[in-house]
């Protein structure tokens, strides 16, 4: 299983072959087909293995910022940070895990309830600061705060698709863009979630951020 897993995140699902396996691993075809009937079971196992890894992983996060007891203000960078780098770790085997979740119904299925799972650990960390999110719907905010960050996290990684496809991949490699990344989303998270700004039109914005960069 191992040498599947590990074959899975250096090729890809498109050249991911039961006779690659074989030459991994230094099985025979017939070994690998008594203990799955097909590539798809195979695949679907190495999912379920691979999710048992990301579960523990997340208990691990929430552990501990649960023990935490900062304010919202050091919590959201905290969280922010340790999803991103919870899908920058998992990265090689998310990649072509998601990518099977689009043309298989079973690992799609999988693949939601796992991403579902996350998300409420993520609100569970978030709201335990209902009181100090200043937006009028903390839960909304807390939500769209998740989308945004899977959505981006999954973007620049190039999660769900072939390498280099999209995104920035290859330039993450770098730590410090790595760095810079998540450091921006931290705070674009922490500013929204601590700022009410209905109120205020674009205009009146960009003349506040003028004058704060007068220094008046």
């Amino acid at each position: 299983m191992a040498s599947a897993s590990a074959l899975l995140a250096k090729r890809g699902h498109a050249d991911f072959t039961l006779l690659s396996v074989c030459k991994e691993s230094g099985l025979s075809i017939g070994a690998i087909y008594s203990r799955f009937s097909s590539k798809d079971e195979l695949l679907r196992t190495i999912q379920e293995r691979h999710i048992e890894e990301l579960d523990t992983d997340v208990t691990q996060i929430v552990g501990r910022l649960a023990a935490q007891n900062g304010s919202l203000q050091s919590t959201a960078p905290a969280v922010v940070r340790e999803f991103c780098e919870l899908y920058r770790k998992h990265q090689f085997l998310l990649r072509p895990l998601m990518a099977l979740g689009t043309i298989d119904p079973i690992m799609g299925q999988v693949g939601k309830k796992w991403d579902t799972r996350t998300k409420q650990q993520f609100r569970h960390l978030l709201l335990r600061h209902k009181s100090e999110i200043a937006q009028s719907s903390p839960e909304r905010a807390v939500d769209t705060c998740f989308e945004v960050i899977f959505a981006s996290v999954t973007h620049v990684l190039g999660l769900g698709t072939a390498p280099n496809v999209m995104g920035t991949a290859p330039n993450v490699r770098s730590k410090n863009i790595w760095r810079d990344f998540v450091e921006d989303l931290s705070r674009m998270v922490s500013t929204f979630l601590l700022s009410d700004l209905s109120g205020i039109s674009t205009g009146e914005l960009v003349t506040l951020n003028a004058e704060r960069r007068a220094g008046r």
